[in-house]
């Protein structure tokens, strides 16, 4: 295969992103994948310090940030394609409670951003990653 050929696949196309029905009471949210740029500014805006892999000791990744902010950028009405949350509700669902909807939700945006969930271990032998090791569900 030529090198046009090879970036004609990659570079060449339309990025498509994954998105994921999640159901909650009988309702449908959508959950769509984040940009590689994205997925960094919601990690950043969590603690992370930019260019950061996560594993630094310097590197304080605030958890619930992270959860919050991914439910409200990444949750849309599959309907509408309009985000169903915005920045004035992270109060209101950083008090939720644990294993209701917000971490229902947030499970599904951590997969789409190929990032452990909070106490979820991490594949292998390295638990301490941030970054998933499979990078296969892109």
């Amino acid at each position: 295969m030529a090198k046009n050929d090879l970036r004609n696949l990659t570079i060449g196309k339309k990025a498509q992103f994954k998105t994921e029905i999640v159901v909650i009471e009988d309702l449908e949210f959508e959950v769509r994948a984040p940009s590689i740029k994205q997925r960094e500014q919601l990690m950043t805006a969590a603690g992370m310090k930019p260019g950061s892999t996560g594993r630094e000791a310097d590197s304080k990744v605030s958890a619930s940030e992270m959860q919050v902010l991914s439910v409200i950028f990444m949750t849309h009405d599959p309907k509408t394609g309009e985000r169903v949350f915005d920045t004035a509700d992270k109060d209101a669902m950083l008090e939720q409670a644990v294993g209701g909807w917000v971490d229902t939700l947030s499970s599904a945006c951590m997969r789409m951003m190929q990032v452990k969930a909070p106490g979820e271990e991490a594949p292998g032998k390295n638990s301490d990653a941030i970054l998933a090791e499979d990078s296969s569900s892109v």
